[in-house]
């Protein structure tokens, strides 16, 4: 019965506290680097992703946390810009961000952030028939004609977890943020079509971009 009691008082007294604690809701988009891979060949390896992170401030005010989403994708052209491989990476995980310097009236802000998510990716192919009425899609080394719409064939996939470290600069509610993470599956592919044994591949990024962050009061 004591443990019982113990235990409402604490969230009793939990209750106004947690009132007045602060959220953050940041929107990030960010134009990505693939630096090392072997299943896009299109140098640089170029693509753009999207994150959305809702976060909460601990009463250590420097430290929040947080969870995150995060999708982003790389197309190349390598056949007279008709064909197309596109690979596509989501992701869903936990953020930590550490303010490492604040000015007093909270307009400037520099901080590292730390993520460690689960992240599946994926690889797609088509082939676009010039006059726009026929699609073409690759099936392993023939290809096959479609009268419907583009539609696009899995390659390759796989998932595992991801890490990565950033350094954000905010001022106001806007920010820029530089970062690199880790990310190394096994991808497998479609052994109906392609008949390549599941391999690990490197698909480090380096991400450079900006976005807002906003203050959310309850």
């Amino acid at each position: 019965m004591k443990k019982q009691l113990s235990i409402l008082l604490l969230i009793y007294i939990s209750i106004p506290t947690f009132s007045q604690n602060t959220f953050y809701i940041d929107g990030l988009f960010s134009g990505v680097n693939l630096t090392n891979t072997q299943i896009i060949a299109q140098d640089p390896k170029i693509g753009l992703s999207g994150e959305l992170a809702f976060r909460y401030q601990l009463p250590y005010e420097k430290l929040s946390v947080g969870t995150l989403f995060n999708m982003g994708s790389f197309t190349e052209y390598p056949i007279d810009q008709r064909s197309f491989n596109n690979l596509s990476f989501y992701k869903t995980g936990l953020q930590i961000h550490y303010s490492l310097l604040k000015s007093l009236d909270d307009e400037f802000e520099i901080s590292f952030l730390g993520e460690a998510g689960y992240t599946w990716a994926q690889k797609d192919s088509s082939y676009i028939i010039p006059d726009g009425s026929y699609t073409m899609i690759k099936y392993g080394s023939s290809w096959s004609y479609s009268s419907e719409d583009i539609k696009e064939y899995n390659l390759y996939k796989g998932k595992g977890l991801s890490f990565l470290g950033a350094i954000r600069l905010r001022y106001s509610f806007f920010f820029i943020e530089c970062s690199y993470e880790i990310f190394s599956p096994n991808m497998a592919s479609d052994d109906y079509i392609v008949h390549n044994p599941s391999k690990k591949i490197q698909l480090d990024r380096f991400n450079f971009g900006g976005g807002i962050s906003r203050v959310l009061k309850f």
